[in-house]
């Protein structure tokens, strides 16, 4: 017994699982892409809103700087009026610093302190309680009057808590006396925050909050001194303003707080959500289609391995198996291994070689077949086969046949068996059948005195019947030798319309009998090749039928016409036609249209079977083309000798 073995390749299938890995890992890869699209996008806007932003706070950092330095400058020149006068008064302190104060806006009041007291004022108006202050005494502002004494150049302290009230910088100038170059004093020049503030826009910042901080030894913003100091920041925009000895801080975000969502982030998030869809859906439905296509490929190997027909792969050029199914193995009765890399061709009862050129023409439509075809089996013996190929291009890897083999020895030999006895039984039936003719025949001529009518009624039936029995018995020899291709036929070159009138006068007492009138119309004079004998056979087949079929006084057309390289006979009724459904048998053995026992019209339903394979032998061919309840018309096509065609 032969083991049954999966001549595919058995390894474990992972490509259904890495397509769904596919199809699941690109969608969430794509999500991430999203998020950080998404994400970016957001940062950019951010980020051109804090250079939004950080324009602004520049630009107010600029006009702070600028006003400081403006109102502290037009007290430098009340310092050279000091310096070279050291025994000025106040009247005269208060005339320099009348004209001093209209170039600073914001200067809220100028002094001066001699000896580091507070002796010169203006305006004094609001002020009284500043003069007679002695700076060593004051602990909060010691520490910024001793940096201007050891620095020599001006500096700023605040803010500061003013004695007058308020809260204001203070900038202080060291004076020195022009003689004798020693530290005259101080003057210290106030500066109303609050106006400062104001000039510079800082109380109408819409959009914006804004808050000023020292800046701590660290370089971070320490305490804040304008802004809301409720309010905690949130990665603000920093800018440093730089006053002589004192470093300031301006810092500022959004009064919302920083953007959490882009202006057109609806929009993107939409277009990522449709690009996500398409993608996944690019993604899915290729991979849907790879999984359809696997799936046929599993049931095609499914039926290629359990297919109880032998199918066999062969490559083309070469003719050697590459892949062979159980079932083929089996039928010859080997290995299915042992059959791979064999040439088709060597397996073959007669091997008629690889032609590739017949080859080709034999795959016109893409196959071939069916055809009869006999392998050698394990023991060398001939295996009775009905073949089928199909031609398939796989591109770069070449082009392959799929060979199918059904198995037809049983048939075959039932075929033989079949033949064998209906021609045994034929040829013995024929010798009896003839002497009863004889001897039926012999008594309806009376020569053996005359008979009773009705025993003359009884011969004529059963000679009648004889010749119907000797019809038969003829028509199987003829399919017998037909079939096992011991007819012999002497195909020459002969007239047909001498062979279309020959048939028609046979046939004009049966005509007549069934009052149907044959009628021949155009006929041609050319020679075709056929056996003349066995043409006129087919001929009268289908004449026959045609007369049979007719109604009384009915009409049969004989006429002739060109089909390609053949002479096409026409034999045309005006009959009932033939059922739709008996016209796929027309030809078969046996076959009626009306098989019933109360039929009609007599007859073996063998006459159309020899047409068919008489014509099939001498190279013609049988067709027909009939609508029920209007007719029919036959045809047969017979070969014109070579070199005469149209």
């Amino acid at each position: 017994m032969i083991r049954q073995v999966n001549t595919l390749l058995q390894k474990r299938d992972f490509f259904t699982p890495l397509v769904w890995l596919l199809r699941i890992a690109i969608p969430l890869l794509l999500v991430v892409v999203m998020f950080f699209a998404d994400r970016l996008y957001l940062l950019q806007y951010q980020d051109q809103e804090r250079e939004a932003i950080g324009q602004a706070v520049a630009k107010l950092k600029w006009q702070l700087e600028s006003q400081v330095l403006q109102n502290i400058q037009v007290v430098q020149g009340l310092n050279a009026s000091i310096a070279t006068e050291p025994d000025m008064g106040q009247q005269r302190f208060a005339e320099l610093a009348k004209i001093i104060l209209r170039g600073g806006p914001q200067l809220q009041n100028v002094g001066a302190a001699p000896d580091l007291v507070m002796q010169l004022i203006y305006p004094i108006e609001g002020n009284e309680a500043v003069i007679g202050l002695d700076f060593r005494t004051l602990g909060d502002q010691w520490a910024g009057v001793q940096r201007v004494i050891d620095s020599g150049e001006m500096v700023f302290a605040g803010p500061v808590n003013l004695t007058q009230g308020g809260q204001g910088l203070i900038g202080r100038i060291p004076v020195y006396n022009q003689e004798n170059d020693k530290l005259w004093g101080v003057i210290s020049a106030v500066l109303d925050l609050h106006k400062l503030y104001q000039s510079v826009g800082l109380g109408d910042t819409e959009g914006l909050e804004i808050w000023l901080a020292r800046q701590s030894n660290e370089g971070k913003p320490g305490e804040v001194f304008w802004g809301d100091t409720n309010k905690v920041w949130e990665k603000p925009v920093i800018n440093r303003i730089y006053i002589p000895g004192n470093n300031w801080l301006m810092l500022a975000m959004p009064s919302q707080g920083w953007s959490r969502q882009a202006p057109g982030t609806p929009i993107l998030r939409a277009g990522l959500i449709i690009l996500w869809l398409l993608l996944s859906a690019a993604v899915f439905w290729p991979t849907r289609l790879m999984l359809r296509e696997r799936q046929t490929q599993q049931h095609f190997r499914a039926l290629f391995e359990f297919s109880p027909i032998g199918m066999a792969l062969i490559h083309w050029q070469s003719g050697k198996i590459v892949a062979v199914n159980p079932a083929m193995a089996t039928m010859l009765d080997v290995e299915p291994g042992s059959l791979l890399g064999k040439n088709e061709d060597d397996l073959q009862v007669a091997r008629p070689g690889r032609v590739k050129e017949a080859s080709k023409a034999q795959f016109k439509q893409g196959y071939s077949g069916p055809f009869d075809r006999q392998y050698f089996n394990r023991w060398q013996q001939p295996v009775d086969t009905r073949c089928y190929e199909l031609l398939i291009d796989e591109g770069s890897k070449g082009r392959f046949v799929w060979l199918v083999v059904e198995d037809v020895s049983q048939q075959k030999r039932t075929e033989r068996m079949q033949q064998e006895f209906v021609s045994t039984v034929s040829h013995e039936l024929r010798t009896p059948l003839t002497s009863i003719a004889g001897s039926l025949g012999l008594i309806a001529s009376g020569k053996l005195g005359e008979m009773p009518d009705k025993a003359n009624n009884l011969v004529n039936i059963a000679m009648r019947n004889t010749q119907h029995l000797h019809l038969l018995i003829n028509d199987l020899l003829d399919l017998e030798k037909l079939s096992t291709g011991n007819m012999v036929m002497n195909i020459q070159p002969i007239s047909l319309a001498a062979v279309i009138k020959e048939t028609v006068e046979s046939l004009q007492n049966y005509g007549q009998n069934k009052g149907v009138s044959v009628q021949l119309k155009a006929l041609s004079d050319e020679y075709v090749m056929a056996d003349e004998q066995k043409l006129k056979q087919a001929i009268k087949n289908l004449l026959s039928n045609a007369i049979k079929f007719s109604s009384q006084d009915g009409r049969v057309d004989l006429y002739t016409g060109h089909a390609e390289e053949h002479i096409r006979v026409y034999i045309q009724d005006y009959g009932a036609g033939i059922p739709k459904q008996f016209q796929s048998r027309m030809f078969s053995r046996f076959a009626q249209a009306d098989s019933s026992d109360t039929r009609k019209q007599g007859g073996t339903g063998l006459g159309l079977a020899i047409t068919k394979e008489l014509m099939e032998h001498m190279g013609g061919r049988v067709g027909f083309e009939s609508e029920p309840g209007s007719g029919a018309t036959f045809w047969l096509d017979v070969p014109l000798p070579s070199g005469t065609s149209d």
